[in-house]
């Protein structure tokens, strides 16, 4: 099981409008956000151009067993790793060009929608409970369902799934935020956590959570809207949730 996530956050501003922006990693965590890319440690970004500065994100290695070989959601191992072999190289500008990809197989979908707010359906309805119950706890407002976002997260899911791959830039170079336009959300900022092989809402809720990048997402009081999406890669379930704070 492996988890991952990304974040645009706006907001620290200096001086001028840029746009600073806070990159926080654990030890075997790659996290990146608009204006560059880190593999390890922290640092603070800024960019005025989100479209001119999209980021590559690592990824977190699957999670470290539990005695007698189960395994333990959100547990990983002390040495640092990718879900890749040859993870996505950091880049300050767009990409140019966009090849269109061929899915090899079609997966099964859950989740989606078309326009504004809507109620979310089966595994990630509970998903969306287990979000605002641990925003609630943190003292957040509950988010609600955009079928916009909703949609983003679903076609990267399916994407992802059908692909079988796992990362936050698709594999026609399109990044997080490319998806979420490409939906219609007008938004002032936006993240995005990822996630395989939880075969439950629960279980994937606890992974995340134990991350401190992704918890961080899931608990950004000033986000107000969220997508999920939830396809198979094969049996091993391949989930994506989209934040956003509209414009």
């Amino acid at each position: 099981m492996i988890v991952s996530h990304r974040s645009s956050d706006p907001a620290l501003r200096p001086a001028g409008g840029s746009r600073l922006v806070r990159v926080s990693l654990a030890a075997a965590l790659g996290l990146a956000l608009f204006g560059g890319a880190a593999y390890g440690g922290s640092r603070l970004l800024a960019s005025d151009d989100k479209a001119g500065n999209p980021a590559a994100a690592g990824e977190l290695p699957p999670p470290a067993a539990a005695p007698g070989g189960e395994e333990v959601p959100g547990a990983f191992p002390a040495d640092s790793g990718s879900a890749s072999s040859t993870p996505p190289a950091a880049s300050s500008t767009a990409p140019t060009s966009k090849a269109a990809t061929s899915p090899t197989k079609k997966p099964t979908q859950t989740g989606g929608g078309t326009n504004g707010n809507t109620e979310a359906t089966g595994p990630t309805a509970e998903v969306l409970r287990l979000v605002n119950s641990e925003r609630s706890k943190a003292g957040c407002g509950a988010l609600t369902n955009d079928s916009r976002l909703a949609s983003a997260a679903q076609k990267h899911s399916a994407d992802m799934a059908s692909n079988s791959y796992f990362s936050h830039t698709s594999q026609n170079g399109d990044e997080m935020a490319d998806r979420i336009d490409a939906s219609g959300y007008k938004w002032r900022s936006i993240g995005e956590n990822i996630a395989k092989g939880q075969s439950t809402p629960a279980a994937v809720m606890q992974a995340w959570m134990n991350s401190s990048g992704h918890r961080a997402n899931i608990l950004n009081c000033g986000f107000r809207n969220i997508g999920i999406g939830l396809a198979y890669d094969g049996r091993s379930p391949v989930w994506t949730q989209d934040f956003g704070t509209p414009r």
